[in-house]
């Protein structure tokens, strides 16, 4: 069934936003006081919501509890990378 014309704008709008969005995170410079999240984000990662509530997690021990392949390989690398 072919995809209506409604269809194809959504798509296609949200295809210009997302290059939009990309555009703005290059514009902004990388420090040390950019978000993990956010850092993550510009490297083309959509985190969930409790992907991103872990990644923002200040805490000195973490116990990641969740289902499988729900990301904890994908975070835990982020994780240790963004605490060096």
């Amino acid at each position: 069934m072919p995809e209506s014309v409604r269809g194809r704008i959504d798509r296609y709008h949200r295809d210009l936003e997302k290059k939009h969005e990309r555009e703005e995170a290059g514009k902004r410079p990388l420090t040390e006081e950019t978000d993990v999240v956010e850092f993550f984000k510009r490297l083309g990662f959509r985190p969930t919501a409790y992907q991103e509530k872990l990644l923002r997690d200040k805490s000195k021990l973490i116990l990641a509890r969740w289902s499988r392949q729900s990301g904890k390989s994908l975070v835990m690398p982020e994780l240790c990378y963004s605490t060096l």
